[in-house]
């Protein structure tokens, strides 16, 4: 553990030594940490969801909580979260960027992904650590993508809709500590 993406928690079974993270972050949480890896190679690690289909769905937002924790010490190492789908050719679109600073401890993030995303039958969302090189890490928790249809709208404005795509697994057959929904 440690040189890819690990379901971490506060008995830090992947032994990094990295501080946890402060609430709403907790209990199992997606972990990246360079810090873990003895210096080895450069790391490229990315984090992706099943494919979600919103299709009829314009408004789609993404929301998570993160903490990126920076070093300047060797390289310039990046947290991006990128969305890819047939609105983007299939490529990856980036739609937030961390690097050059830490975020607090821990940042709430808000990312209306409607370009990418809305009414896409094939959309996926990665989170992608690179440019980590024995610098730090990346912690990220209670991820949900809010989707409305149109058609189930009775007002001028509307709230997203109760209805849930499929969670993220987390490599151990489970569906925690990422769930979409």
């Amino acid at each position: 553990a440690g040189s890819t993406w690990y379901a971490d928690d506060a008995t830090d079974p992947a032994g990094c030594s990295s501080p946890n993270p402060a609430a709403p972050i907790g209990g199992t949480w997606a972990a990246v940490d360079s810090s873990c890896t003895g210096g080895g190679d450069r790391m490229d690690e990315q984090l992706v969801s099943p494919v979600l289909d919103f299709s009829g769905d314009p408004v789609v937002t993404l929301e998570f909580d993160h903490w990126f924790e920076w070093s300047a010490a060797r390289r310039d190492e990046v947290a991006d979260v990128d969305v890819r789908s047939s609105s983007t050719g299939g490529q990856w679109v980036n739609v937030a960027r961390f690097t050059g600073a830490s975020t607090t401890n821990p940042q709430h993030e808000t990312v209306d992904i409607s370009a990418q995303a809305g009414d896409a039958p094939d959309v996926q969302i990665r989170w992608r650590y690179y440019n980590g090189q024995a610098e730090l890490y990346w912690y990220v928790d209670n991820v949900v993508v809010h989707f409305f249809e149109p058609a189930s709208c009775l007002n001028e404005t509307c709230a997203a809709s109760g209805s849930s795509p499929p969670p993220i697994p987390n490599g151990s057959g489970a569906t925690s500590p990422i769930l979409i929904g």
